[in-house]
């Protein structure tokens, strides 16, 4: 009897363990869950963890199909002394249950939630027998059953029997039911121990700022909450709930502890050294789409199609979180986060910059009183009429040749050029750090004050670039006073005809 309890008990503790690592991924963007049910009133059967997603961000399967909702049936086992087999998927004694299987309840969770966009999934330490049909129709991908192979199409076949079988068991008549029902099932077989999913979770539980179980602690504060919440009667579960709880209980420290420590996100409109910014950020937005090399495709619109992406993206980032923003981007799109993400958003933010010497972080905690060179601006009149006025910014080349021609070249009615340097010269090496970065921006943003009077404030500031990307991240943070502004993109490797392009329109 003591032995049934204990067996009983760690698959309690092992389900709870299995919430609380899909709990902890509300805490960061890019999962888009939403919300965690525990043992849900939903859906009878599939219904130890529900996992919901966010609708504008949602989970996809290996067909890249969107998913909304994860039903989850964790079953524990003590010992590895058995295996999935296709036979043991009908047989209730693989869940522990007297009568219905755990096929039968995958029927039954679907009548209760028949919809798209769902998974049922089935969690187990388990591995799937190597010497069973199943393992020939179980991938590695997703760990879905292989709808090409069992149904193979033939009558005769181990895979027809098999089949065959199931349909019977389930009390079903055709290979097309059968079909629906097992294209949302996944095995999740060699699922981690309870040992080794205790420490995944004590690793996320120290990076979100949560208080980690000391490895020579008998006692789990957080299996004991979700069994109190369950015997409280409650189910559902959001981040802000699970953060006011575990500040009562003294489980939750607040943002870490590390200044140091941001969480990594990026943009990312070209691939060449970005190709592995999925791997290097938490949450990336990916606008490649959009883009034939540095060309957006005549379908997409910078103030619309992409504008509205790095808004959606923007509008996710968290003002209780740190980041850290990777930018392997048109320097239009630096501009449009940093306009999207000023002082007013309240998200703390550092830019990432690619430099000569590696890639650093444009913060700006550290004071520094390194004798920067100071901005240089001067003005070339264009007309004497109060027309729009143009800002060059030749920080990393002198781009002041280029911006007269085309101006020339496309009639664009400006009056001036304000154009600026560093110090009256340009280089990938002018600008020192993200505090030079930030005066920099700064002062730009005075001399387009006092550069510009009321009546050339109303007319449009047309701005062309040559600088670092976290320079124009730093200038969009500070650009609201600007008034209307046209960005341009120039063509640096020459395969158009004109040297620059119109990008974002702000406002």
């Amino acid at each position: 009897m003591n032995r049934a309890i204990n067996a009983r008990d760690q698959g309690d503790d092992y389900q709870r363990l299995f919430f609380w690592f899909y709990a902890l991924k509300m805490f960061y963007p890019h999962t888009g869950v939403e919300k965690v049910v525990y043992e849900s009133d939903n859906v009878k059967s599939f219904d130890d963890i529900v996992v919901y997603y966010k609708e504008d961000k949602p989970c996809l399967d290996s067909a890249h199909n969107p998913i909304n909702i994860d039903f989850f049936q964790v079953k524990f086992h003590v010992t590895n002394d058995n295996a999935f087999t296709w036979d043991g998927l009908m047989d209730p004694k693989l869940i522990n249950a007297k009568s219905v299987s755990i096929m039968e309840r995958l029927r039954n969770a679907q009548k209760t939630y028949n919809r798209n966009g769902v998974r049922f999934i089935l969690v187990s330490p388990w591995t799937v027998n190597p010497n069973d049909n199943l393992s020939k129709i179980v991938s590695n991908r997703e760990n879905e059953i292989r709808i090409d192979k069992l149904f193979d199409g033939r009558p005769r076949t181990k895979m027809a029997k098999m089949r065959q079988k199931m349909i019977k068991h389930l009390g079903i008549s055709t290979d097309d039911e059968l079909e629906r029902i097992l294209l949302p099932f996944r095995i999740w077989h060699s699922s981690f121990s309870s040992e080794r999913l205790m420490e995944l979770i004590n690793f996320e539980l120290l990076y979100l700022g949560f208080k980690p179980i000391e490895n020579n602690s008998v006692l789990n504060p957080y299996l004991n909450l979700i069994k109190q919440w369950s015997l409280d009667g409650i189910s559902e579960f959001t981040k802000e709930f699970i953060i006011e709880e575990c500040k009562r209980e003294g489980l939750y420290l607040g943002n870490k502890s590390s200044d140091s420590e941001y969480i990594d996100v990026g943009i990312r409109s070209f691939y060449r050294r970005a190709e592995n910014m999925q791997d290097e950020t938490e949450d990336m937005l990916c606008l490649l789409k959009f883009f034939n090399e540095r060309y957006i495709k005549d379908d997409y619109f910078w103030n619309t199609d992409i504008f509205g992406e790095i808004n959606d993206f923007t509008i996710k980032l968290i003002p209780e979180n740190k980041y850290r923003l990777h930018l392997d981007t048109h320097l239009s799109i630096a501009f449009v986060a940093g306009y999207l993400l000023d002082s007013k958003s309240g998200i703390n933010i550092c830019p990432v910059q690619k430099t000569l010497i590696g890639i650093e972080d444009w913060c700006l905690e550290e004071d520094s009183n390194k004798g920067y060179t100071e901005l240089k601006d001067e003005e070339i009149y264009l007309s004497k009429e109060k027309k729009d006025v143009a800002l060059a910014l030749g920080l990393t080349h002198d781009i002041l040749h280029d911006v007269e021609e085309y101006i020339k070249d496309q009639e664009i009615d400006i009056s001036k050029i304000i154009y600026c340097n560093v110090g009256g010269k340009s280089g990938h090496d002018v600008i020192k750090d993200a505090k030079h970065a930030k005066n920099l921006a700064g002062r730009v943003s005075t001399v387009l004050k006092e550069r510009r009077d009321i009546k050339e404030r109303r007319n449009k500031l047309h701005v062309f670039a040559a600088c670092p990307v976290s320079f124009m991240f730093y200038l969009g943070k500070l650009s609201r006073s600007f008034g209307k502004v046209i960005l341009y993109e120039n063509d640096l490797e020459g395969n158009s005809d004109m040297m620059y392009s119109a990008s974002f329109e702000l406002p």
